[in-house]
């Protein structure tokens, strides 16, 4: 969304639903070919360019994936210093390393804990 291309490592500020958190992209999987799906190897993100990447958050958010529930499953990407919007995204998937409470404070870490225990409640009881 930006002619500057995403950068690995970068902080920027995300936005998930209602909640707002600094985080960076810490690895980029593959790019993909829009046109015949398949996937490249990248090492940064031009404009309209698609590709899966590990985002890395500095505070717990609530979400699910983005094809239970768009509201929060997507995400935006800002630019902190100009307030630029970089990217959209859909989250697929939490990643097992993004489980990290050895920083967090006390509140931080109930935070967490209480989004993972709610994200396990629709896993097993989708219908509640």
């Amino acid at each position: 969304m930006d002619e500057a291309p995403l950068e690995i490592g970068k902080e920027y500020l995300f936005k998930v639903g209602t909640k707002s958190s600094y985080g960076r992209i810490v690895g980029i999987k593959h790019s993909v070919d829009v046109n015949t799906m398949a996937h490249h190897a990248a090492t940064e993100l031009k404009l309209n360019e698609v590709a899966l990447v590990d985002v890395q958050l500095n505070s717990p958010v609530v979400f699910d994936r983005y094809k239970e529930s768009r509201g929060t499953g997507g995400f935006v990407i800002i630019d902190r210093f100009t307030n630029i919007t970089i990217a959209a995204g859909m989250i697929a998937e939490e990643s097992e390393s993004a489980v990290d409470t050895s920083g967090l404070s006390y509140e931080q870490r109930l935070a967490a804990f209480n989004a993972e225990v709610a994200g396990l409640v629709r896993k097993y009881f989708p219908e509640s």
